[in-house]
C-alpha cells in the first residue's frame, strides 16, 4: 500500500479548562500534496487512465469548517464541510473541485457504550485540460 496524498493542516480552536479540544476545531486551512505516483503503466505497458492512477500530481487548497451540537453529555450532532480546489497540476490536466460533507450522530445512553449514525456525501467537478478523461461529468454521491 502506497500513500497517495499527505494533507498538511492548521485548526482553529480552543484548549482551556472551559473549552477543551476534543477533536480540531471549528475552521481547518491546509495544503494536500502530491505523494502518489500519476504515470503508473499496465502490465502492456501502456500508461493507465489518469483516472486510475494511485496520485493526481496536484496540490490543492483546501478549507473545512465544522459545527457541533450537543443537547446533553450523551447526545452530539457533529456537521462537517470540506473544499478543495487544486492550485498545482502536472501534465496537463486539472483536477476539479470537490466538496465532501459528513453529518454524524452519536448517542451515549451508557458510559461504556456508544452508538453512531454518519452520513457522508460528496461533489466533485469535472476534470479539465488536455489529459483529462473525456467521459466523466461532475460526481454527486451520497454514502
Amino acid at each position: 500500500m502506497a500513500i497517495t496524498r499527505v494533507r498538511c493542516s492548521a485548526c482553529t480552536g480552543f484548549d482551556n479548562e472551559k473549552n477543551p479540544v476534543r477533536e480540531p476545531g471549528p475552521e481547518v486551512f491546509g495544503l494536500e500534496l502530491p505523494t502518489g505516483d500519476y504515470r503508473v503503466s499496465n502490465a502492456d505497458r501502456r500508461r493507465r487512465e489518469r483516472a486510475l492512477q494511485p496520485g493526481t500530481g496536484s496540490t490543492d487548497l483546501c478549507w473545512a469548517a465544522t459545527t457541533r451540537s450537543g443537547h446533553s453529555p450523551r447526545f452530539e450532532l457533529v456537521r462537517q464541510a470540506l473544499y478543495q480546489q487544486a492550485v498545482s497540476t502536472k501534465e496537463d490536466i486539472q483536477t476539479g473541485q470537490s466538496a465532501p460533507a459528513q453529518r454524524r450522530l452519536s448517542l451515549s445512553p451508557r458510559h461504556d457504550w456508544q452508538a453512531l449514525l454518519q452520513v457522508n456525501s460528496m461533489i466533485k467537478g469535472k476534470d479539465s485540460g488536455a489529459n483529462a478523461e473525456p467521459d466523466p461529468e461532475r460526481i454527486e454521491s451520497v454514502f
